[in-house]
């Protein structure tokens, strides 16, 4: 099984997304509303909260897919956003293939 790809009907899949500004990690410690917005090929939107990989410190955020998101096959994008009292964020676009299933 290949851990590199991402099929149709999978559930549990991980992404573990760096967060930085330029080569800059983000400390994500003290944000609110975190959040991951999926678009997919059909251009239907899935927004759904984020959660931290550890603490926050490292810049590292953690979504687990759930049933449903991966419905069809092509290329989807990702975005994260986020804010603090400083003010809101959001992170480049991000695309991620979705390949189909023999079966």
């Amino acid at each position: 099984m290949s851990a590199n790809e991402m099929h149709v009907g999978d559930i549990g899949t991980a992404f573990k997304i760096y967060v930085k500004d330029g080569a800059a990690v983000v400390t994500l410690t003290g944000t609110s509303n975190r959040q991951i917005t999926i678009k997919r090929p059909d251009k239907t939107i899935l927004t759904d909260s984020i959660g931290f990989y550890i603490d926050g410190s490292d810049g590292i955020l953690t979504y687990i897919i759930t049933t449903g998101t991966f419905n069809q096959e092509g290329t989807f994008q990702f975005q994260i956003s986020y804010e603090n009292n400083a003010g809101r964020w959001h992170s480049d676009l991000v695309p991620f293939e979705v390949y189909p299933n023999l079966a």
